[in-house]
């Protein structure tokens, strides 16, 4: 993934996870995945709001490097014995909702234990 690219993914995580900029089946993606907690969020209008406590929370995962997220990830599939990379990729496609944050995540994840 050049660096054009990278930026755009990375600010897509961004406007997703800090500013709640995402679609329902990307919240239910981060809450199957423990990073959303029920009620921590809402969809009014077809559009997903998240509170102040949980974009801090999820901001904070990616706020100072985007490994850290990948860490989480990693972590959160492991606990729930999701060791197949394709059934990685498949959790990350869910809790992840645009094409360049997916591909983004997906590398991180695939390439963090590497």
């Amino acid at each position: 993934m050049g660096g054009h690219r990278a930026g755009t993914a990375y600010l897509s995580l961004w406007q997703q996870l800090a500013g709640g900029t995402m679609m329902k089946r990307t919240a239910e993606g981060l809450q199957e995945m423990g990073l959303l907690k029920p009620g921590e969020w809402s969809t009014v209008g077809g559009h997903v709001s998240i509170g102040k406590d949980a974009s801090k929370r999820l901001t904070s995962l990616i706020g100072h490097d985007p490994l850290d997220f990948a860490a989480n990830i990693e972590k959160q599939l492991a606990d729930r014995g999701v060791t197949d990379p394709l059934e990685q990729m498949n959790a990350i496609m869910r809790l992840t909702g645009r094409q360049t944050t997916q591909r983004f995540t997906a590398e991180e994840v695939a390439n963090f234990s590497k």
